[in-house]
């Protein structure tokens, strides 16, 4: 008998990519619209361009944001292939499968976006509060 072969994951990993790349581009087009002052009720004001701070909200930012990738990219795989595996607190590992499965990279999903949006808008602020003023700006 041979062995069942699954077909590969490219689609959803391309699908995840497309949406990463368009959260991103929205967060950072609404910050943008922020800094440069489209909007006068807002307003960013500039840090001291402290490196310290920006390694550490930057850094916490680029992690927020690969956390959402990773979730985005599991719960595209969960509703690609109508299965997941799940481990409950006792160690105990078993399988989803249709829609149980599905559910659960629905939620993944939702997760994903806002770790992914909230970790880009981290960085986008970072970027606009202290690293604009060592550039000159």
């Amino acid at each position: 008998m041979r062995p069942q072969k699954y077909p590969s994951n490219w689609g959803s990993c391309l699908l995840s990519l497309l949406i990463t790349a368009g959260t991103g581009l929205i967060v950072v087009a609404g910050i943008s619209l922020v800094a440069f002052h489209f909007f006068p009720a807002y307003n960013i004001t500039v840090g001291q361009g402290d490196l310290t701070q920006i390694l550490k909200m930057g850094g916490g930012g680029l992690l927020v944001t690969i956390l959402g990738f990773f979730l985005l990219k599991g719960g595209f795989n969960a509703i690609s292939t109508r299965r997941v595996m799940v481990e409950d607190e006792y160690g105990n590992r078993r399988e989803k499968r249709g829609c149980s499965a599905i559910l659960h990279g629905l939620t993944q999903l939702l997760f994903g976006m806002v770790c992914l949006g909230g970790g880009i808008a981290l960085m986008t602020l970072v970027f606009y509060q202290e690293v604009m003023p060592w550039l000159g700006f």
